[in-house]
């Protein structure tokens, strides 16, 4: 079984018996920590996160650590983050900007 198709299986593990009571939340957010990085987001993922942040594209490039041309490029959907930028796009995109300082 490929390792991401165990943490995923972990994961919603977890996640249920986080949501029937069974796991704390501080235990859940050690597991939130492990959760296996999405796929991919979409050009409209990519922006809904931007704008929850109350970021423009140079201001979310900046905390990215990315170019403003990437972060429009992403929105265009012409290119894909990597995969650690989309460890941080899902980190932002569950616990918000302050998460990445």
């Amino acid at each position: 079984m490929p390792r991401s198709t165990i943490l995923d299986a972990v994961y919603e593990a977890a996640k249920d018996l986080h949501d029937i009571g069974l796991i704390s939340d501080q235990d859940m957010a050690k597991y939130d920590d492990i959760r296996p990085i999405p796929g991919s987001f979409s050009p409209a993922d990519i922006r809904r996160i931007r704008q929850a942040c109350g970021d423009d594209e140079q201001m979310f490039a900046r905390h990215l650590g990315v170019t403003v041309e990437t972060v429009h490029k992403w929105e265009a959907g012409t290119k894909k983050p990597s995969g650690p930028v989309r460890r941080l796009l899902d980190l932002i995109d569950r616990k918000g900007i302050q998460a990445i300082y």
